[in-house]
């Protein structure tokens, strides 16, 4: 945006576009922000990650991804349910 908006005031072309390009930067900014808050838990865990191998390295960035894996912690559970373990390894 901020190269669009260099080249138009270059070529004299900001003027009459002006209005547009501010309508179209908010939005964009908007939409930004939307989607921040709608990959909040993914960047936050990514965040951790990188931050943790930076200390402990690969052994750190794995304990880290395991710490936030959404299907290990299921399968954690249904390992903690006796019964439910029963259930599916009787099933043939």
């Amino acid at each position: 945006m901020n190269e669009l908006k260099t080249i138009a005031e270059k070529e004299k072309y900001y003027e009459a576009v002006k209005d547009d390009y501010e309508a179209m930067k908010k939005t964009m900014m908007h939409d930004k922000q939307r989607d921040l808050e709608k990959e909040k838990t993914q960047i936050k865990s990514l965040l951790e990650e990188e931050i943790v191998a930076r200390y402990y390295l690969n052994t750190g960035r794995i304990q880290a991804a395991l710490t936030n894996d959404t299907e290990l912690k299921k399968a954690i559970e249904l390992l903690n349910d006796g019964k439910k373990v029963t259930e599916i390894l009787s099933k043939k």
